[in-house]
């Protein structure tokens, strides 16, 4: 939490990566293999996802109707190795099940003058119905997989 804070997860990351290789080798050489091997593909295709969600997300009139011209980041994370470990350890479950070796989180902050820039409610209530039609956007353009959805909106 406190990386999170100070906003050096990459530092944290790295070092928990680097422990995890001294502390477990063996566990840390399969999974750096396995996950390695796939790198470049994943992130093309991370790369590709991105900005394909945000030549959509700028062509949506509504998006920039609540919330403003360009006030929409999309950052792109992949699943540190120490992380996927911790998945396959805690749950015991096999590596084919890790679902979120890829990421993109969406970050919407609304432009000055917009419906979604106003104070109190009408602001906020904007704000949330832009990330519900990115949301939307998304679910549009790859399958969601029900039985994994989490609401981190509302």
């Amino acid at each position: 939490p406190m990386a999170h804070v100070l906003h050096i997860d990459d530092l944290r990351e790295e070092l928990e990566d680097r422990t995890f290789a001294i502390l477990f080798p063996s566990s840390y050489q399969s999974l750096a293999s396995w996950l390695r091997g796939s790198r470049a593909s994943n992130e093309a295709a991370l790369e590709y996802a991105t900005k394909t969600l945000a030549a959509a997300i700028e062509e949506d009139q509504k998006i920039t109707e609540l919330v403003g011209h360009q006030s929409v980041q999309i950052k792109m994370r992949t699943k540190s190795l120490c992380s996927a470990m911790r998945k396959v350890l805690s749950d015991g479950r096999d590596k084919s099940t890790i679902f979120d070796l890829l990421g993109m989180r969406v970050i919407v902050a609304p432009t000055p003058g917009s419906v979604g820039g106003r104070p109190g409610a009408q602001g906020t209530a904007a704000v949330e119905a832009a990330c519900y039609r990115i949301q939307d956007i998304a679910n549009e353009l790859w399958i969601p997989i029900t039985s994994r959805y989490k609401d981190y909106i509302a």
